[in-house]
C-alpha cells in the first residue's frame, strides 16, 4: 500500500466499500472489470428476511472490528 497524505489507509474501515478499483486514474478495462463484478455481487445477494439478517451481521462485524488507528503499520 501508498503510504500518503492523500490516500486513505484502510477505507474500508471508515465506509463500507464493495470493490475496489486499481489504478490513477483506472483504465477502462479495471473499470468495466469492477462494475461486472459489482453486477455479480449484487445479482447474488440474499433478498428478503435473510438480506435484513445480514445486514444486521455486517453492521456488526464493522462494529466489532478494530480501529484503524490500533492497526500497526497502516498509518506509520
Amino acid at each position: 500500500m501508498f503510504n500518503n497524505y492523500a490516500i486513505v489507509q484502510g477505507v474500508d474501515h471508515i465506509v463500507p466499500v464493495d470493490i475496489y478499483l486499481p489504478g490513477c486514474p483506472p483504465r477502462p478495462e479495471a473499470l468495466m472489470d469492477a462494475i461486472l463484478k459489482l453486477h455479480e455481487h449484487i445479482g447474488s445477494e440474499k433478498l428478503g428476511v435473510n438480506r435484513e439478517q445480514i445486514i444486521r451481521e455486517v453492521e456488526a462485524a464493522a462494529l466489532a472490528a478494530k480501529p484503524t488507528h490500533q492497526l500497526k503499520g497502516l498509518l506509520a
